[in-house]
């Protein structure tokens, strides 16, 4: 057809034309001539406007008179299925003018390939490459929606799975084009208010921005290219819809209303509520707080990390004397929203301290009658790891003065405040019999009056830091002649008489029982002894040493092996005050 075709053409074509130019027309026509190329842009699909029914387009072109449509056919079985003459046979060739094809065929599940040639007045051109379109029903409902839940910030995340009918009976005869997960307000989706689609059949899992806080049910439906099926609904076991809420990760915390320190290196961080806990209000369960602490304000690399559900927490175990900066964030269903940070755009930090060394207690005398004088030195560690003075400032100091080695009671208790600011280690106000050194750190004294006669007295001092004004929590206490902490192997025995020197009550009777690790003055004004030595006590007293004492300070003890007291002969008076 096409050569006799292009012959009788090229005839018509050469009417009229002298001899002299036949050459040159042939020629030209030589040059012009020839069969069209292959289509172009050939694309298949299913009209999703008639149940089984193909569409074929391609590229149009001015110069093609007809197109040829070769279709070949087989069924869900794989028989032939095309015309009289069977496959490839001139029944199965289909002319048309326009670039299109739509093939009536309706075969459930048949599978026809299609390939189209370009026709002009030299003849037809090559065919373009099979395509394949397969000729089926739209798919049935998803199998079933899997889970809806909250996720990131304002989505809700979908999980459903394929359906059991793609289109053609069977899960695999026929491919999903696209898959369309549908919200609503309203359960019985009188209208659909946010739709998103996959763009391919194969996933099963598609998540979308959704308003925070609203309420929507859901719905899956699936595509093949003969269109849309029917949806399958998010529902609950009894069949009804199942509505979602959309919620985001909370605000941040109120605020943070104490961090102080509360045991030796630890902190106690106190928060609020954020007042958005994921859905604009607080109706959105928070199920943790994140409290952070970093030595960079700009939380950098954050040291610590702490979880829990109270308002409440300790960290315990920092760095003592550390700064640490702190930060509280909340968590919902849905992850950790962002933090508040303490001290908000000009952050503030909390030290983490320890409790104080104990006091060195140095000396205890008799000062007045009935009054014994202790002396310590502040603690070589005011609780943040360094040298007395640094870190952490000292709060106050605690004395105790009993008779019971225990201190199971006491019979003078006296506590000092200490300037923490300035004060280094310095009483904030007068104290009456508690004096306080120049040197730095410092050294205090305290007279302790009125005492009983004949009674032992137990000393101990301890020192406390901003544990004890935020946790209640003394530092070790120091003890006369054990720094250590131990109070209860030291004491002063305030003896039942006092040795007279000259006349009773005379101006140099002075009260000479008691006891010092250091030398004291001699008693009735005498002139102290050339070197180290305990006080030479006035005629008629007798001073006796423990023997347990007699080792540990490497002093001989007398035989009697008694301790710490006088035992007076003759008359007894007491000096003045």
């Amino acid at each position: 057809m096409g050569t006799n075709a292009g012959a009788k053409c090229a005839r018509a074509r050469c009417r009229g034309i002298a001899p002299s130019q036949l050459f040159l027309v042939w020629a030209g026509l030589c040059l012009v001539g020839g069969q069209p190329g292959v289509p172009e842009n050939p694309k298949i699909r299913q009209d999703p406007g008639w149940d089984h029914v193909v569409e074929l387009t391609w590229a149009h072109r001015d110069d093609v008179m007809l197109w040829k449509v070769e279709r070949v056919c087989a069924d869900g079985s794989g028989a032939a299925a095309g015309g009289s003459g069977g496959p490839g046979s001139e029944a199965d060739v289909i002319s048309v003018a326009e670039a299109e094809l739509v093939d009536y065929v309706r075969l459930k599940g048949g599978t026809c390939a299609y390939r189209v040639q370009a026709c002009d007045v030299d003849g037809c051109g090559n065919f373009t490459a099979l395509l394949n379109g397969t000729v089926g029903a739209p798919p049935g409902p998803p199998e079933g929606v899997v889970s809806v839940v909250p996720s990131g910030v304002s989505r809700l995340t979908v999980r459903y799975l394929p359906p059991v009918d793609t289109g053609a009976g069977d899960k695999t005869s026929v491919a999903l084009t696209n898959v369309k997960v549908e919200f609503s307000l309203n359960e019985t989706f009188a209208h659909v208010d946010w739709a998103t689609e996959s763009g391919d059949g194969a996933i099963w899992v598609q998540s979308m921005a959704l308003p925070k806080g609203a309420t929507f049910f859901t719905r899956v439906r699936a595509a093949n290219a003969v269109g849309w099926g029917p949806p399958a609904l998010y529902q609950h076991q009894n069949g009804t819809a199942r509505g979602v809420r959309v919620i985001a990760p909370p605000g941040p915390p109120a605020r943070i209303s104490a961090a102080a320190p509360a045991d030796d290196g630890s902190v106690s961080v106190s928060y609020a509520p954020p007042l958005d806990t994921g859905a604009w209000d607080q109706s959105e369960a928070v199920t943790s707080y994140m409290v952070e602490l970093d030595d960079d304000e700009a939380f950098g690399s954050v040291d610590v990390v702490q979880e829990g559900r109270a308002l409440s927490q300790t960290v315990h175990r920092l760095r003592a004397g550390g700064r640490y900066y702190v930060r509280v964030r909340a968590s919902n269903a849905v992850g950790y929203g962002r933090p508040v940070t303490m001290g908000g755009l000009q952050p503030t930090s909390v030290v983490a301290v320890v409790a104080p060394s104990a006091p060195q207690v140095t000396a205890g005398y008799a000062s007045a009658p009935l009054e014994v004088t202790w002396v310590f030195a502040a603690p070589s560690d005011w609780g943040a790891g360094g040298a007395a003075g640094t870190g952490s400032p000292l709060y106050g100091l605690r004395v105790d003065v009993s008779t019971d080695p225990a201190f199971l009671h006491t019979n003078r208790t006296l506590t000092v405040d200490l300037d923490p600011v300035e004060g280094r280690g310095r009483p904030a106000f007068a104290v009456a019999g508690f004096s306080v050194s120049s040197s730095d750190p410092p050294v205090y004294s305290l007279a302790v009056p009125g005492l009983q006669q004949g009674s032992w007295y137990y000393f101990r001092a301890m020192a406390y830091n901003s544990l004890s004004v935020f946790g209640d929590a003394y530092g070790r206490a120091g003890a006369m002649g054990h720094p250590g902490g131990d109070s209860t192997l030291w004491n002063y025995h305030l003896a039942s008489a006092q040795g007279p020197c000259g006349p009773p009550g005379g101006p140099r009777d002075f009260p000479v029982s008691g006891f010092s690790p250091f030398p004291l003055q001699r008693g009735c004004g005498t002139a102290p002894p050339a070197g180290y030595g305990w006080p030479q006590l006035s005629t008629g007293l007798r001073a006796f040493y423990n023997f347990d004492l007699g080792e540990h300070l490497g002093v001989g003890a007398d035989a009697s092996g008694y301790a710490l007291h006088a035992t007076p002969t003759g008359n007894v008076s007491l000096g003045p005050a």
